[in-house]
Parts: C-alpha cells; structure tokens; sequence
C-alpha cells in the first residue's frame, strides 16, 4: 500500500525507475482547496485561485493580519494556514487545530474566527450544507454522486462537509486514469500508482517528456469536466530517477 509510504525523501528515495526509465510525479496543486472554493463560491478564496496565488500564503495573510507576508513554508504561519485550509474540507473545529499544531485552544478559537470573518462563503456553505444533507440524507461532489450519510453516527455532520471534498477530488483522479488510459491503450498504461491526489507514472527518459504532458493535459481535462472554469485546475509535475522527485535539500 504506497498509500502508507511515507513522504519523507529518504523514503520515497527508495523507489526508482529501472534503467533507462523514469519516474513522472504528478500532483494535482492544492486540489481540495480548490474543489471547497468551487463548492462555497467564496470570492476570496476563487480570487486567489484565479490570480495564481498560494492559497496558504493568502490564508496566512488574512489570518494573521498581514498583507505583505513572504512566502516562506517553514513558518508557523504559513503551517498554520496550510492546516485550516486542509482541515476545512474535514469539518476541522478549533480543538481540532489546536490539536493539530499543538497550539493553545484560544489561539486555534482565534485563527479560526479570523478565517471565517475573511471567507464567510466557506462558513455559509458548510451550514448550508449540514443541514440539506441532514433533511435529506445525503451530500453529493461536484460530479454528482451522491454520498450517504449515517444519521445515527457522530461524524455525519463532518462527512457531509468531507464528502463533497474528498469525493469530488476522488472522482477527478478517476477521471483523469479514465482518460490517461483511453489515450495510451492497456499495453502502454504508464502509470503505476496513485497517491491522494497525486498520480504516479513510469516512462523511458526518452519519452518522460511526452508522457509527462499527456498525463497533466487528461488530469486538467478532468478537473475541467467536473468544475468548469469557476475555479482553475493545476498540476504540479517532477520527472525523476526516484519517487523522490530529485535532490534532498
């Protein structure tokens, strides 16, 4: 299960292509922030999206009152940032992010208050959507499918936030193997793996190249079908020796 592989360099560095190969690397950038900006219709958030900027450096900056902050990711701020934006689309509560960066509850209660004053959209869609989903039994992702959620669980009020999310990234994956294998046949499928969010293939270095840009174009053919332009898809690439994706720094 390379689910279960750590992320690490000195992990993944133990994966390499045989001779002669590759590894193509192909992450879908910020995916699940922007399938929440996309459900929520918050402007701020799909303003960020569609200026190209780091969403986490535009959380961090509203979060922490600071328009002209430096993109840095070994700051708090920016982790902090990264782990509202993340945790959102899971029903994070305050406790839950204080937990989550070890943080007093006050503090977590505070950075959560000032993310919502900022992107009250998000806030408005996840009411919104825990209550049709409670009259109605179910939430559906961004393609459609519908999520059932057990009226007699703990979780079902986070599920109806996480199953739009989650399941709307699920079901871009999908789509874009769907259409990686209608394009290279079953004999010349390059791909051997599929991480979250991230699709992992294998191709000579000779062809990396090609490859490379078929598997973005079909994964932002994907997120295209299913969201539109109303939030614009990115796809992060890195070919390799290793599934490292090069050099430890």
């Amino acid at each position: 299960n390379l689910q279960n592989i750590p992320s690490r360099f000195e992990f993944r560095n133990c994966f390499e292509a045989p001779p002669g190969s590759v590894i193509i690397k192909a992450d879908y950038a910020a995916q699940e922030p922007r399938l929440l900006a996309y459900l929520s219709r918050d402007r701020e958030l799909m303003k960020a999206f569609h200026e190209g900027e780091n969403v986490h450096l535009t959380v961090a900056r509203a979060i922490f009152n600071d328009p002209k902050m430096k993109l840095d990711k070994s700051t708090d701020a920016y982790k902090t940032a990264k782990g509202i934006n993340l945790g959102t689309g899971y029903g994070l509560t305050p406790y839950g992010l204080s937990m989550h960066l070890d943080i007093p509850l006050e503090e977590a209660e505070r950075y959560m208050s000032a993310y919502f004053a900022r992107f009250s959209g998000v806030q408005s869609w996840i009411a919104r959507t825990r209550a049709e989903g409670a009259r109605v039994g179910y939430v559906r992702t961004p393609a459609g499918r519908r999520i059932w959620l057990n009226p007699y669980s703990r979780h079902s009020e986070n599920v109806a936030i996480n199953g739009p999310c989650q399941g709307g990234a699920a079901d871009e994956t999908k789509r874009a193997l769907i259409l990686i294998h209608e394009k290279t046949g079953r004999e010349n499928y390059p791909v051997v793996a599929v991480v979250h969010d991230e699709i992992d293939a294998e191709a000579t270095t000779k062809d990396s190249k090609k490859v490379a840009k078929l598997i973005e174009s079909c994964m932002l053919a994907a997120h295209n079908e299913i969201i539109g332009d109303v939030v614009p898809g990115e796809v992060d690439i890195t070919i390799a020796k290793s599934w490292a994706g090069g050099k430890q720094t």
